[in-house]
């Protein structure tokens, strides 16, 4: 049975009409304010989505250089050698005009390899710092850069600064993988240190991880002297 409504419920004003007319008088006095709002708001989604677009465009602008430098040098231990110059101009240019890009990173790996391999030590560790400042904690490379970047100051005769480098490179989150190399660069600076006892211990667990029986017998024969 329907509800019957009485007079006086007739002459009530409906509660959501007088709520809106209290309401209506503010939006009309904030009006502009609202509006500015709005248009600011509007502005920094906009800008949001072009500061996307343009790193998405760097992105694959960085990621084209660098597989063309990545044939050059692959070109360039096949045929000319000449390419490995243009290909280590192309990283120099990857780090140039798209620093912050994976690219980069990679291109900074590079370069920091090939200035090893030449004996230019200093901008071996100028280029292993970038990119392990740049590169993602767990991805292997820092594990790898961390042994290049000790293996620099080892060859500049900074042992502390190459020890510390290894035990850095040991400790970071993909260091296990490579863990027999850098236990083997650690003993060879403890030894180089005079610290025995240190070296011992990771000639041996160097030899835990080793499948080659060359280094095998070599590290046993370190183990050996150093008893």
């Amino acid at each position: 049975m329907a509800m019957k409504i009485n007079k006086k419920e007739l002459k009530q004003p409906d509660i959501l009409q007088s709520h809106f007319a209290q309401v209506l008088p503010m939006l009309q006095r904030q009006r502009t304010r609202i509006v500015q709002a709005g248009v600011v708001l509007g502005v920094i989604v906009l800008l949001g989505c072009g500061w996307v677009l343009y790193e998405w465009s760097n992105s694959r602008a960085a990621a084209a250089l660098y597989l063309k430098a990545e044939d050059g040098t692959m070109r360039a231990s096949i045929s000319d050698p000449s390419n490995r110059e243009k290909a280590l101009a192309t990283y120099e240019n990857i780090i140039e005009q798209y620093p912050r890009s994976s690219s980069a990173m990679l291109a900074r790996y590079r370069l920091a390899g090939y200035a090893h391999d030449q004996g230019q030590f200093d901008r071996a560790i100028e280029y292993y710092n970038a990119f392990i400042k740049q590169a993602p904690a767990d991805s292997p490379l820092v594990a790898l850069a961390g042994n290049g970047l000790g293996s620099a100051y080892e060859a500049k005769g900074n042992l502390a600064q190459a020890r510390q480098s290894f035990e850095r490179a040991l400790s970071s989150k993909a260091g296990d993988g490579f863990s027999g190399m850098t236990h083997q660069n650690l003993a060879r600076v403890f030894e180089a240190l005079n610290n025995s006892g240190q070296a011992l211990t990771h000639y041996r667990k160097a030899l835990e991880q080793v499948d080659d029986p060359a280094l095998a017998r070599l590290l046993k024969r370190k183990i050996a002297l150093l008893n």
